[in-house]
């Protein structure tokens, strides 16, 4: 048993006590949005008298477990309801037109130069006749007049234009279902900004302006007839998505390799490990090294625009990097769940969002299934086992840890397409077998691209132009090879299926029988038995041949 695996160093390596508040949570809220008569204050007020119940000393265990999971369950979902604004749409009104102030909560770049800006906001000042529409959160869609300074988040601005709710469920587009999804159910546009009430936040213009400055930097040295290896680059580190062309987004999304292309929790957690190097380097001691490393960290998630992946990804980060700083035993699965919790309670709604399932349902299937599987095949499977290690020379070592960074790749790639093809097929209707293996190869390519990324932005700060130039150009080959991989490999017949669920409850329903079978895997001590990394690929191509239909 290798001391380095942290799932394998003792039971404590993967115990997250925070589940027995993330299994009411979400119990809660889908129980809330399935059932949403109900009004929290007596949903809130059972909850608390099942919590004072818990305080008892004389109840036994299974009946404590079962009173807490219950009260925390209701306490639960009167918090969804209680977070969740009220929504007009189902008056069914026809649209119209309004002025009012909103304030920005994201704003969306476009690929080309407009006069337009679009994003999510929220109502905050309406006339007299309208004030029903206050604290409602909308998309926008309108024109800017060239006399004003930028929009950014938490910028006030006085709108007037078309208000339209959200389609029906049958009418809505794959954006609709976005906003929908995010807890917005108006859109407005067909309008124009009349002014700006406030600026916005110092520290978000801070922000917008670094945006410029670094992507200045990872456009440094583009040739003028080939600037789309350096949109790529821009889209990677900085979250610039509309730097993508629509071919792009689709090939990328056919291949199941979107997320090397945008800020996601690979973004983060390699330029986190590339703050935590340099750190090391400079021997900055621990305690403040994490306390370094995470707020340089948090400004960069901000200057990216601080999307929900891209926060979800840090307090990942934060929870892990802080538990071994200021803690003896830090677990990368407890880490996990606590960000999971601390967001969900902070937005109820994220739940919802394929981005949040995918990201932490792929992390903990890393955890729990793939990491194991990387020791198991290891051990199974060991180069020169017949020789002692001490007589090991430089090529016995090196093809050794080359076996071991590919079983690894293959482990990690293996446990994401697993979990992730489920909800791939609900939201996207795509099926990437081939995934596992172009993912291999993709992930080294895209870590290596960051860790130049982040080396130019480095240099760039510095004004060692030439080194940033140069580093850029090494960037641009990597993103090369990338693209050129993508598009060989959907020549490859059968890498991807476009296929959908019978039923839509069989997507999340598989998505939770797998994580249980991988944590039950844990507790229960099947991680030793080969049946633990067979059953469930198995399992699930069976699954997709009985209850899937190819369109």
């Amino acid at each position: 048993m290798e001391s380095g695996d942290p799932l394998r160093k003792g039971p404590m390596r993967y115990r997250a006590p925070l589940l027995w508040l993330l299994l009411p949570l979400l119990i809660g809220y889908t129980l809330a949005a399935a059932l949403p008569d109900p009004t929290p204050m007596p949903l809130a007020l059972a909850g608390l008298l099942g919590s004072m119940a818990c305080m008892s000393k004389h109840l036994p265990l299974k009946i404590w477990s079962a009173l807490f999971l219950f009260s925390a369950t209701l306490l639960a979902w009167s918090w969804y309801r209680e977070r969740q604004t009220p929504s007009l749409s189902d008056d069914q009104r026809p649209p119209r037109e309004v002025q009012l102030d909103l304030k920005t909560e994201r704003t969306f770049a476009h690929s080309q130069p407009s006069k337009k800006i679009s994003g999510l906001g929220r109502i905050v000042a309406t006339p007299t006749h309208l004030k029903e529409l206050s604290e409602q959160r909308v998309y926008f869609s309108l024109s800017m007049p060239d006399r004003l300074p930028p929009v950014i988040r938490s910028t006030v601005i006085a709108v007037r234009g078309v208000l339209s709710p959200l389609p029906g469920e049958t009418e809505r587009s794959d954006f609709d279902n976005f906003l929908y999804r995010n807890g917005i159910r108006y859109r407005l546009t067909r309008g124009q900004i009349l002014d700006l009430r406030d600026i916005g936040n110092p520290f978000y213009r801070f922000c917008a302006q670094q945006n410029q400055k670094f992507e200045t930097f990872l456009r440094k040295g583009t040739p003028q007839n080939n600037r789309a290896l350096a949109d790529i680059y821009v889209a990677m580190l900085l979250g610039k998505k509309s730097a993508l062309s629509p071919l792009q987004k689709e090939r990328f999304i056919t291949s199941g390799t979107l997320h090397f292309f945008a800020i996601s929790g690979l973004h983060v957690g390699v330029i986190a490990l590339s703050l935590h190097s340099l750190l090391r380097l400079l021997r900055v001691p621990k305690t403040l090294a994490a306390i370094l490393g995470l707020s340089l960290l948090l400004l960069y998630v901000h200057i990216t625009g601080a999307s929900p992946s891209a926060m979800r990804a840090f307090l990942m980060v934060a929870f892990f990097w802080s538990a071994r700083a200021f803690m003896r035993q830090s677990s990368p699965f407890a880490a996990l769940v606590a960000s999971a919790v601390a967001v969900l309670i902070y937005e109820p709604l994220q739940l919802w969002s394929p981005g949040f399932q995918l990201s932490y349902t792929v992390v903990a299937a890393i955890l729990l299934y793939g990491l194991p599987l990387r020791e198991k095949l290891n051990k199974t499977f060991p180069l020169f086992h017949s020789l002692p290690e001490s007589s090991h020379q430089w090529y016995h070592r090196l093809s050794t840890q080359s076996l071991q960074a590919i079983t690894l790749l293959f482990s990690v790639s293996l446990s994401a397409t697993l979990i992730s093809s489920p909800l791939s097929i609900a939201y996207f209707e795509t099926f990437s077998p081939g995934a596992i293996a172009l993912n291999m190869l993709l992930v080294t390519l895209a870590s290596l691209t960051l860790i130049g990324g982040f080396l130019s932005l480095l240099t760039g700060l510095l004004h060692l132009t030439l080194i940033s130039n140069f580093i850029n150009h090494s960037a641009w080959l990597l993103i090369w090879s990338m693209e050129a991989t993508v598009k060989l490999a959907l020549k490859v017949p059968g890498i991807f299926w476009n296929m959908q669920f019978k039923l839509p409850l069989i997507a999340p329903c598989t998505v939770v029988i797998l994580l249980i079978v991988f944590i039950l895997g844990h507790t229960r001590n099947w991680i030793d038995k080969p049946l633990f990394y067979i059953v469930p690929p198995i399992g699930l191509l069976f699954l997709l041949m009985v209850a899937t239909e190819r369109i």
